[in-house]
């Protein structure tokens, strides 16, 4: 029967550790990419009825050219049906507006965009290194088992 003096000096042994080991790398690399996919959280736009109220609101003028030919074209289908060049014409001239002296205040998003989750993304290492931890202890002391005769060495 082999003991864990033994077992140090063999070959195979010391290959299994070094796979061991790279399959942990492995492991908690996709756990932190699966972090970096999921938890996040997504804010969709939320539009104005009409392409003026879309005109009337400073902020639509604070994003950019490429975003307002995008919001008036899910507002207006003449704007929609435009040429590009003619599309950029028309924002220009837009840009060149001056706003009303009191401003009407609203809480539309013209542009969709995603916050990081900080509750979720903790949530998701601790299961997730949970996980790990309980997958690559079992792993180790089946190995022992099935080596040594015993679930620790």
């Amino acid at each position: 029967m082999l003991t864990m003096s033994k077992l140090r000096h063999k070959t195979w042994y010391k290959l299994l550790k070094v796979l061991y080991f790279m399959l942990l790398l492995i492991s908690i690399v996709t756990l932190l990419s699966c972090i970096s996919k999921y938890g996040k959280d997504w804010h969709s736009r939320y539009l104005p009825e009409t392409k003026q109220e879309a005109l009337n609101d400073p902020k639509f003028y604070m994003i950019s050219d490429e975003d307002k030919r995008d919001v008036l074209s899910l507002l207006d289908m003449e704007f929609n049906n435009l040429r590009y060049s003619d599309q950029k014409a028309v924002i220009a001239h837009i840009n060149t507006r001056k706003l009303m002296e009191k401003p009407i205040i609203t809480n539309y998003v013209y542009k969709a965009y995603y916050t990081w989750n900080s509750g979720k993304c903790v949530l998701y290492l601790i299961t997730g290194s949970l996980i790990c931890f309980i997958i690559f202890k079992a792993i180790k002391h089946i190995f022992y088992f099935i080596a040594l005769g015993k679930f620790y060495p």
